[in-house]
């Protein structure tokens, strides 16, 4: 009972009632448009000073921001961070990126792929979707020109899986360009002769 008293006399965080905020059981409440969700104000933002909302679920977080752009210009994310490095490193695959965001190849992110930024530089246009930068020598972090070469993906399909065994099956459901490429079957491997 002293329990449900105490939080039923807690000062609310701000005096006047936010945008559509009922005062219950000692919190700001707000409703969704459809009331299938209920937020609890947790406090101010500490970047812009406007009210940190969340679902009941999330209450037991500790909230500090009222969005994601306020965490990022508080943080210093990206450019702005000390840890900002350049915008250059390597990607899961292996491949190396670049922070390139005023490029019109580059994802929403910002970030391209660097043999595809060295292949776009060197031709001085955009690459197409359909154009493949292939590494000769199989290294990915091996940017330079004279190892970059443009191919279709269906070339680049064939080039990496000539000699490979393909089974009826699979032959089956390969595209015709693919097919194209795979000419004669050796009888006694199963495997197919490029072009």
């Amino acid at each position: 009972m002293v329990k449900k008293e105490r939080i039923a006399m807690k000062k609310p965080i701000l005096n006047t009632a936010p945008d559509g905020a009922v005062w219950d059981k000692g919190f700001w409440w707000r409703y969704s448009t459809k009331r299938r969700y209920k937020y609890r104000l947790h406090g101010m933002c500490v970047n812009c000073g406007g009210p940190v909302w969340s679902t009941i679920s999330l209450s037991t977080k500790i909230q500090q921001y009222c969005g994601k752009a306020c965490k990022a210009a508080h943080l210093q994310i990206g450019k702005r961070s000390p840890n900002w490095k350049g915008g250059r490193h390597k990607n899961v695959q292996g491949y190396v990126i670049l922070y390139v965001p005023d490029h019109p190849n580059s994802a929403k992110c910002g970030y391209i792929y660097e043999h595809r930024l060295a292949m776009s530089l060197h031709l001085g246009r955009p690459l197409n979707d359909s154009e493949i930068v292939h590494h000769k020598n199989g290294d990915r972090t091996d940017n330079r020109i004279s190892n970059l070469q443009i191919m279709t993906n269906s070339n680049h399909l064939s080039f990496h899986h000539t000699g490979k065994f393909v089974s009826d099956e699979t032959r089956a459901k390969l595209s015709w360009r693919y097919k194209s490429n795979l000419v004669a079957r050796d009888n006694k491997t199963g495997r197919f002769i490029g072009a």
